[in-house]
């Protein structure tokens, strides 16, 4: 009873073991094990003391059969007691791993916040092995008991196995709380932006599921273990290798953030090389948590939580991507705003251009990588804005990398402007000059469309660039500007030394045209008051260079355009006497006075340009010297064209003489000889001026003499012309005296060809005095004059022959003045016969004409008076009566209202009164006619008038009368008109 009450003990302690080691409850566990144990021993004792006592004793064979059959059965109730000690000690074993397995568990469960999780989960771990290991030693030792049952050594077996599963999840908890750890210092890497933190926590993550898969696979080959366990422990490998996943997503996380915040580190600094390194690393950060996210999407087993989680610290990560990339687009942008300023200090205007290229690079992907995250509805909106505003700023950073390259082109634009004005290279000075300009309107441009959001760093920046512009461009200009004046005065020099005044007038516009845009620079520049003095002083400078460049072109046009107007005076002097006729002549002459025009010209101007130097101290004495050494040859090309002048003009006055004396227009001849008068005082005043100034030339005072003397040469063939002039218009009026035989004035003609010809021979003597090439001009003028005054001697003879026939009364006497004629005539004949064949020729037909007029009185017949009075009457009465009969129709016509006829028979009355009153003229002017034929006709014509002016009252008052009943019937309508209107 004893041994049954330990043996019940021991079984309730081993029942109280079970169940705290399924409650995982090892201080119950062990302290009924305590009691299975105490029992145990108790049992034990009993049969120990009952085998003594039962040895000790002497008992009969009946009782010694009792004692045995009782000791066996203590004997197994003590074998019973120590089954359920080895029971419950396996128990506790199995209670203590599951509870050091409940306590890795829930050390697993506060991993993520608990930094002694994973230290007391591995603690727990090991209680749980160290307990495996007891129930595996439990198990062992009752394995080798052959006092135990095999259902206890099963069972003990069956602990074993149990503690052995305990201790394997507790271990699976340790890694587990592990990986969560790893996971959760990932993830705080992640929001520090720690790549290396994040690196070994994936590193510790990883380490954790690689065991957790090892012991899984060490679970699996183990067949001791039941379903569940190895259900609970491939959840727990799951769990694990997400908390790995997660832990690597946070690692690519975190690397990107590490990256992105590098990369806007170094856009801050303008290091484009760091930036794109860590947007580098950033995108491989990408690439491996795109590549994670690939394969646990395809892992069926994943759930979508942590499907969720990945993709989440994908899109971070892909968002660090974007952000590190515009960071690097930045980067990029603000190098290039840098690296422009810093060429553009350099004046490097490929390396400022280079750089603004960069920055354009940066904003065109900032653009392009705004333009991405604007259209995916993924990136949130602190991205977008992120971006957006980077793009923003690289847009200003490219703005003003822009202007600086444009700073850098302007200077550099202005260095060579400034490098090819001294080299004297107008083209290349005006290139670069343009480009300065360019420059600077690229840059004003940018400010005009500055946008109003654009920050004030921009706009101060692109201020300051318009300025910094704006003053190269002046001094690139001005720089231009003394180029091409230096160029336009060394053509203007060049083209002086050939005479060439053209060209010359053509540089000397070009100097002036650069002179006055350097003048208009300076007046803009020094009306801004924010352009900087040294700008002012630069092109106040280039100013002044390019006036005394102007003044010196000026002058040497001056020099050519003297000379060029000498030489055309001279040569239009030269080609008078060659002119076809007096108008091209005269054409030369006024050539050769516009000539002289322009040299006085010239001569004013230099002397102006002497005066304004004299005025300006700030002229140098190169530029003076080079100004004063054109002024002597003008002087003299101004007395060596009015010579040539006063010498063209005296031919063309000559030629205008001669012509106007070939074509019998004395006043003309006349009034080109009087011309002479002036042209010989201008001749010898400029003879004497030239004389007295020691500052001319032998040769120019010598041109000048000859230019006198071919004045007066060309005076005495005018004044001989106008002789033969005068003697040729008295000859014309002896023949027009001759042929109206007015003797009279015939006679009066006569003298004057004689006086003619009397002032042709003093001329012709005076001209041989002086001799010339001019003489034999005189010489056939003077002969000329001698001719024609002895055909107005044959011509007065033969209107003396003319006079007689006048008197029909008085025939005889005619014959006798022709007779006498005829004998004067060949008085003349004889001395025409050592003149011309044409003066021969013309006095001999003067003789013939003298002949025919003797043979003409003969047959003289007076015609009949009377029969010439009635013809006439009987003409005027048709007339008359027809102008009649026109106005009878026209007045008939007209109160018919035939407007028509009646202004044709009134046409026609005007016209018989108009032939008519011709008629009445004719009659009254003849000497054929007495008054009383004249006064009848007269009496005619008066009444034609009037029947004509009748016939013309008849259509106006047919006319007026038509008008006035237009007029009526008009007046009639409009009254209708208004009365249909108003009683409408």
């Amino acid at each position: 009873a004893e041994a049954s009450r330990h043996a019940a003990a021991a079984k309730m302690a081993r029942k109280d073991a079970d169940a705290a080691a399924e409650k995982g409850d090892a201080a119950g566990a062990r302290s009924a094990a305590m009691r299975a144990a105490g029992a145990e021993s108790e049992a034990a004792a009993v049969v120990a003391k009952t085998a003594a006592s039962h040895k000790k004793d002497k008992l009969s064979e009946e009782d010694q059969e009792m004692a045995a059959k009782r000791l066996v059965e203590l004997t197994a109730l003590g074998a019973a007691a120590n089954d359920d000690k080895n029971l419950a000690e396996a128990a506790t074993a199995v209670a203590a791993a599951r509870e050091a397995r409940q306590r890795a568990e829930q050390a697993a469960s506060r991993a993520a916040t608990d930094p002694k999780a994973v230290e007391t989960a591995g603690t727990a771990a090991n209680e749980a092995a160290q307990a495996a290991a007891k129930a595996t030693l439990v198990a062992n030792r009752v394995q080798k008991d052959d006092g135990t049952s095999d259902s206890t050594k099963a069972s003990v077996l069956i602990y074993a196995s149990n503690a052995a599963a305990e201790a394997a999840k507790a271990k699976m908890s340790q890694y587990e709380a592990a990986s969560v750890q790893a996971r959760k210092q990932a993830e705080d890497a992640v929001i520090e932006s720690d790549a290396a933190k994040a690196e070994k926590a994936a590193l510790d993550a990883a380490g954790a599921s690689n065991e957790a898969q090892t012991l899984l696979r060490q679970l699996e080959e183990d067949s001791a273990n039941n379903d569940n366990t190895l259900a609970d422990a491939r959840a727990m490998a799951r769990r694990i290798l997400e908390n790995q996943q997660q832990a690597d997503a946070a690692k690519f996380a975190a690397a990107a953030a590490q990256a992105r915040k590098n990369a806007q580190k170094a856009a801050d600094q303008g290091d484009v090389t760091t930036a794109e390194d860590a947007s580098n690393d950033a995108v491989e950060a990408e690439l491996g948590v795109l590549e994670l996210l690939s394969s646990v999407e395809a892992d069926e087993a994943a759930s979508n939580d942590h499907k969720a989680k990945i993709a989440q610290a994908a899109a971070r990560t892909t968002e660090d991507r974007q952000l590190a990339d515009a960071a690097k687009f930045a980067a990029m942008a603000a190098a290039g705003k840098r690296d422009a300023y810093e060429a553009a200090k350099r004046i490097d205007v490929d390396g400022a251009a280079s750089a603004a290229d960069s920055a354009a690079q940066g904003e065109e992907g900032l653009l392009e990588l705004s333009a991405l995250v604007q259209a995916d509805s993924a990136t949130s909106d602190i991205t977008r804005d992120a971006i957006r505003t980077a793009a923003i700023k690289a847009g200003e950073d490219r703005s003003a990398a822009d202007a600086a390259k444009l700073v850098a082109a302007a200077r550099r634009a202005r260095q060579e402007a400034e490098a090819a004005a001294k080299e004297g290279d107008a083209n290349a000075a005006e290139a670069f000059a343009n480009a300065a300009a360019d420059a600077h309107a690229g840059v004003t441009e940018m400010v005009e469309q500055m946008s109003n959001d654009a920050s004030k760093t921009l706009a101060d920046k692109l201020n300051v660039a318009e300025a910094q512009t704006r003053d190269e461009a002046r001094l690139a200009e001005a720089a231009k500007f003394v180029a091409m004046a230096n160029l336009a005065k060394a053509a203007a020099q060049e083209a002086a030394s050939k005479g060439d005044m053209y060209k010359c007038a053509e540089a000397a516009s070009d100097a002036r045209t650069a002179e006055a845009g350097a003048l208009a620079l300076k007046k803009d520049t020094d009306a801004d008051a924010s352009a900087p003095e040294a700008t002012k002083k630069g092109i106040n400078a280039a100013a002044k260079k390019t006036t005394d460049a102007r003044r010196i072109a000026e002058a040497a046009k001056c020099a050519a355009m003297s000379a060029a107007a000498r030489s055309d005076a001279q040569k239009a002097a030269e080609e008078a006497p060659l002119a076809p006729n007096a108008d091209a002549a005269m054409s030369l002459a006024e050539k050769a006075g516009e000539a002289e025009d322009t040299v006085e010209e010239a001569l004013k101007q230099i002397q102006d340009i002497l005066s304004n130097l004299r005025n300006d101290k700030s002229v140098s004495n190169e530029t003076k010297v080079a100004i004063a050494k054109y002024a002597q040859p003008i002087i003299e090309d101004r007395h060596l064209a009015e010579a040539a002048k006063l010498a063209a003009s005296a031919t063309a006055a000559r030629r205008a003489a001669e012509e106007a004396a070939e074509n019998g227009a004395m006043q003309a001849c006349a009034a080109a000889r009087q011309a002479f008068h002036g042209l010989d005082h201008d001749a010898t005043q400029l003879r004497e001026l030239t004389d007295a100034d020691p500052s001319l030339s032998a040769a120019s005072k010598a041109n000048v003499a000859d230019a006198a003397d071919h004045v007066a040469a060309e005076r005495r063939v005018a004044e001989a012309a106008e002789c033969a002039a005068r003697a040729h218009a008295a000859r014309k009026e002896a023949v027009d005296a001759a042929n109206i035989r007015d003797v009279d004035a015939a006679e009066k003609a006569v003298s004057e060809a004689r006086d003619a010809d009397e002032i042709a021979q003093a001329i012709l003597e005076e001209a041989r005095a002086a001799g010339g090439p001019l003489v034999p001009l005189v010489e056939k003028h003077a002969k000329k004059a001698q001719e024609e005054r002895i055909l107005a001697e044959a011509t007065l003879l033969a209107a003396r022959s003319k006079k007689a026939p006048e008197s029909i009364e008085a025939v005889d006497i005619g014959k006798t003045e022709i007779s006498k004629a005829l004998g004067d005539m060949k008085e003349l004949e004889a001395i025409a016969m050592q003149r011309s064949p044409e003066v021969r020729d013309e006095v001999s037909a003067f003789k013939g004409a003298i002949d025919a007029d003797y043979a003409s009185v003969k047959d003289i017949v007076v015609p009949d008076k009377a029969a010439l009075a009635s013809e006439v009457i009987s003409k005027a009465a048709t007339l008359a009566s027809g102008t009649r009969a026109a106005r009878e129709k026209a007045e008939r016509c007209a109160r018919q209202n035939d407007e028509e006829g009646a202004r044709i028979a009134a046409d026609l009355a005007q016209e018989k009164a108009n032939a008519l009153a011709a008629l009445d003229d004719e009659v009254s002017k003849s000497n054929w006619y007495d008054d009383s034929t004249k006064q009848k006709v007269h009496e005619y014509a008066k009444t034609a008038a009037e029947e004509a002016r009748r016939a013309a009252t008849a259509v106006s008052d047919l006319a007026a009368r038509r008008a006035a009943e237009v007029l009526a019937a008009k007046k009639k309508a409009e009254e209708e008109a208004a009365a249909k209107k108003k009683a409408e």
